[in-house]
């Protein structure tokens, strides 16, 4: 276990944390770690729908729609596996 740090929330925050915290009942790190990981894997997720927008330009809108529907449930994979090693 590390050492003890000290974060200074305002108060709507912390309210926010600590809901969030009792509902999934688990302790503060471990719901700060998981938040993280989830906006970790948003901006992942962002990052590489620009990229697959950039390289396929010139697809129909179905396709579109199809390599975004992968990109989903890649992301939300990727998200199920990380959670797993809880």
């Amino acid at each position: 276990m590390g050492a003890v740090k000290q974060v200074a929330l305002p108060e709507k925050v912390f309210a926010l944390l600590e809901r969030y915290r009792r509902k999934r009942r688990i302790s503060r790190a471990a719901a700060i770690e998981e938040l993280l990981k989830k906006e970790l894997a948003d901006e992942e997720f962002l990052r590489l729908l620009d990229e697959q927008a950039e390289q396929n330009r010139d697809l129909s809108e179905e396709e579109a729609m199809a390599l975004a529907n992968e990109a989903v449930a890649w992301a939300r994979q990727k998200f199920r596996r990380s959670r797993k090693g809880r």
